[in-house]
Protein backbone atom coordinates (compact mmCIF):
# COMPACT_ATOMS: atom_id res chain seq x y z
CA UNK A 1 0.00 0.00 0.00
CA UNK A 2 1.27 3.46 -0.89
CA UNK A 3 1.23 5.95 1.96
CA UNK A 4 2.29 9.05 0.07
CA UNK A 5 3.58 12.01 2.02
CA UNK A 6 1.46 15.16 2.11
CA UNK A 7 3.65 17.29 4.39
CA UNK A 8 6.89 17.12 6.37
CA UNK A 9 8.25 19.39 9.07
CA UNK A 10 11.73 19.32 10.60
CA UNK A 11 11.83 19.42 14.39
CA UNK A 12 14.72 19.89 16.85
CA UNK A 13 17.05 16.96 17.55
CA UNK A 14 16.84 15.61 13.98
CA UNK A 15 13.21 14.53 14.14
CA UNK A 16 10.58 14.86 11.42
CA UNK A 17 6.83 15.15 11.70
CA UNK A 18 5.30 13.63 8.58
CA UNK A 19 1.64 13.76 7.56
CA UNK A 20 0.54 11.21 5.00
CA UNK A 21 -2.20 11.54 2.39
CA UNK A 22 -4.27 8.95 4.27
CA UNK A 23 -4.47 11.37 7.22
CA UNK A 24 -2.02 9.57 9.51
CA UNK A 25 0.86 11.42 11.13
CA UNK A 26 4.20 9.93 12.20
CA UNK A 27 7.31 11.19 13.95
CA UNK A 28 10.63 9.88 12.69
CA UNK A 29 14.03 10.20 14.40
CA UNK A 30 16.59 10.70 11.66
CA UNK A 31 19.52 10.61 14.11
CA UNK A 32 19.25 6.81 14.35
CA UNK A 33 20.54 6.70 10.77
CA UNK A 34 23.82 8.50 11.53
CA UNK A 35 25.70 5.34 12.53
CA UNK A 36 24.38 3.10 9.77
CA UNK A 37 24.42 5.58 6.86
CA UNK A 38 27.32 8.03 6.75
CA UNK A 39 25.49 10.32 4.30
CA UNK A 40 23.07 11.29 7.07
CA UNK A 41 25.95 12.58 9.18
CA UNK A 42 25.83 15.65 6.93
CA UNK A 43 23.14 16.93 9.30
CA UNK A 44 25.43 16.98 12.32
CA UNK A 45 26.36 20.60 12.98
CA UNK A 46 24.24 21.65 9.99
CA UNK A 47 20.80 22.39 11.45
CA UNK A 48 19.87 24.69 8.53
CA UNK A 49 20.47 21.82 6.10
CA UNK A 50 18.23 19.49 8.11
CA UNK A 51 15.53 22.17 8.33
CA UNK A 52 15.48 22.45 4.51
CA UNK A 53 13.55 19.15 4.16
CA UNK A 54 10.95 19.05 1.38
CA UNK A 55 8.44 16.52 0.10
CA UNK A 56 9.43 15.33 -3.36
CA UNK A 57 7.10 15.60 -6.31
CA UNK A 58 4.57 12.81 -6.02
CA UNK A 59 4.97 12.38 -2.26
CA UNK A 60 7.19 9.31 -2.46
CA UNK A 61 9.98 10.68 -0.25
CA UNK A 62 11.29 13.60 1.74
CA UNK A 63 14.45 15.11 0.29
CA UNK A 64 17.26 17.38 1.27
CA UNK A 65 19.42 17.07 -1.85
CA UNK A 66 19.84 14.86 -4.90
CA UNK A 67 21.85 12.45 -2.76
CA UNK A 68 19.91 12.51 0.50
CA UNK A 69 16.31 11.37 0.94
CA UNK A 70 14.02 9.08 2.90
CA UNK A 71 11.25 7.05 1.29
CA UNK A 72 7.61 7.26 2.30
CA UNK A 73 7.75 3.58 3.24
CA UNK A 74 10.68 4.04 5.66
CA UNK A 75 8.96 6.98 7.33
CA UNK A 76 5.60 5.22 7.57
CA UNK A 77 6.85 1.81 8.72
CA UNK A 78 9.46 3.06 11.22
CA UNK A 79 7.90 6.30 12.40
CA UNK A 80 5.85 6.50 15.58
CA UNK A 81 2.28 7.76 15.64
CA UNK A 82 1.92 11.33 16.83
Amino acid sequence: MFNKIAEAQALPNYRLDVRFCNGEAKRYDVSVLFAAYPAFRAFQNAEAFFQSVQVDVGGYAVVWSDELDLSYNELYENGTAC
